[in-house]
C-alpha cells in the first residue's frame, strides 16, 4: 500500500486539475482462479450419444452452480472434463440407448478486489462535465493506491454515484463516486 504522502499526493493532484478527490481505506484481497474438486453426473439415456452426453453436461452445469455457486456453473470453463458413456440395447425396440456422465472440475476466474471503497468528489459547470471528472479522478486514486490493473472503473464492483447542485458553490455540479476496485 502507498504511503499517506503518496496518496496526499495524487488527492492533491486531482484537485490541482479542477476537482477534489478522497480516498478511502483499502486493502488487497486474495483469490482470482479458483478449481473446485471433480464432479461427476450423470444424465438422462438417449438413443443418440450426442444427446446423453449434452443432458451430462445439463445437468453438471446445475449441480456445479448449486455446489459452488452462479460462476461456476460453465462447462467451457471447467478442467479435466471428460464423458463416461455406457449404451445398452433397448428391450423393446433393440436400439442402442446411451447414457453418460460428465465429469469436471468447476473453475471460476474470481476478481481480485480491494477490501474497501475509494471515494471520488468532483465539481463542475455541468453534470457530463463532473460525471466524467469524478470518474477520472476515482480512476487515478485507484491506481495511486493499488497500481494500474486496479484503475479502470468498469471492472469495479459496488459502485455508488450521485450527482446534483452544490450549496457551497452556486453553479456547480458536484457528483460523488465511491466503487471497490478490481482487476
Amino acid at each position: 500500500m502507498k504511503t499517506f504522502t503518496k496518496t496526499l499526493t495524487a488527492i492533491s493532484f486531482a484537485t490541482l486539475i479542477g476537482g477534489i478527490g478522497s480516498l478511502g481505506s483499502v486493502t488487497q484481497a486474495a483469490a482470482a482462479n479458483d478449481i473446485k474438486p471433480m464432479l461427476s453426473v450423470s444424465g438422462k439415456s438417449y438413443y443418440n450419444k450426442q444427446q446423453a452426453q449434452n443432458s451430462a453436461v445439463g445437468r453438471w452445469e446445475k449441480k456445479a452452480v448449486i455446489d459452488h455457486g452462479f460462476d461456476y456453473g460453465k462447462w467451457g470453463k471447467a478442467k479435466k472434463t471428460s464423458f463416461d458413456c455406457n449404451s445398452k440395447f433397448h428391450q423393446g425396440n433393440g436400439k442402442k440407448l446411451w447414457t453418460c456422465k460428465a465429469n469436471g472440475k468447476p473453475f471460476a476466474n474470481i476478481k481480485m478486489c480491494a477490501s474497501g471503497k475509494i471515494s471520488a468528489k468532483w465539481y463542475h459547470s455541468n453534470e457530463a462535465g463532473a460525471q466524467k471528472g469524478v470518474k477520472d479522478a476515482w480512476e487515478k486514486l485507484a491506481a495511486a493506491e493499488h497500481g494500474i490493473k486496479y484503475s479502470f472503473y468498469k471492472n469495479a464492483k459496488n459502485k455508488h454515484s450521485v450527482c446534483g447542485d452544490d450549496s457551497k458553490f452556486p453553479g456547480k455540479i458536484t457528483c460523488t463516486l465511491s466503487a471497490t476496485p478490481c482487476k
